[in-house]
């Protein structure tokens, strides 16, 4: 299993934080298993930092986004042919998330595919306030169909739609509140400002 949920208390506070960075199938338990912990720890806020996220499967994204929202579509997806539509819809069996907890989302323009479906799903239910840069814009769902051992064609078969009915494909989501080049740190920089704010 590769990591793809990073958590902490952020010192001296209330506040969760919980990075994401990519959507496995593994990824929504790790996110309960974050949320679990800052239930034990007291929280009364969350951090949801989606920066440099690339995306990854739809089905869990929509069991993630399942668990903050409680009713109604997360995300469509629209075909040419109407039979091949597909809607997720939140059900509130599966929401673990009160809703008095307030979000704040982490984006910028390397979050794409299914971070936009999170951020997206979360905005237009108005449940998180999105900070950084607009995202990515990859709203387009794609099969590789191989021709050979090294040859393949890639055909966009459908799109997203946020719940709001809007297509994000080449457009991006937009922030609440803009920060430019809001980046994330590397991993060494991350263990140097643990180093930082430890040192006596």
């Amino acid at each position: 299993e590769v990591l793809t949920v990073k958590q902490t208390m952020i010192e001296g506070t209330k506040i969760g934080y919980m990075r994401l960075i990519q959507f496995t199938p593994e990824t929504p338990n790790r996110v309960q298993d974050a949320l679990n912990d800052f239930e034990k720890a007291g929280y009364t806020s969350l951090i949801i930092d989606l920066r440099d996220n690339p995306g990854g499967l739809i089905t869990s994204v929509s069991e993630i986004a399942d668990k903050f929202i409680d009713n109604g579509p997360i995300v469509t997806t629209k075909s040419r042919l109407l039979m091949e539509n597909q809607q997720f819809t939140a059900r509130k069996a599966n929401t673990t998330v009160k809703k008095n907890i307030p979000i704040v989302v982490l984006i910028n323009r390397g979050s794409a595919s299914a971070s936009e479906i999170l951020s997206g799903a979360l905005k237009d239910n108005h449940l998180a306030y999105l900070v950084g840069e607009r995202t990515y814009g990859k709203g387009s769902v794609q099969q590789v169909i191989p021709l050979s051992d090294i040859d393949g064609i890639k055909i966009t078969m459908a799109r997203y739609y946020t719940p709001s009915d809007v297509n994000i494909d080449k457009i991006g989501i937009p922030p609440d509140y803009e920060i430019r080049n809001m980046e994330t740190l590397t991993e060494q920089e991350e263990k140097d400002y643990v180093q930082l704010i430890t040192d006596d």
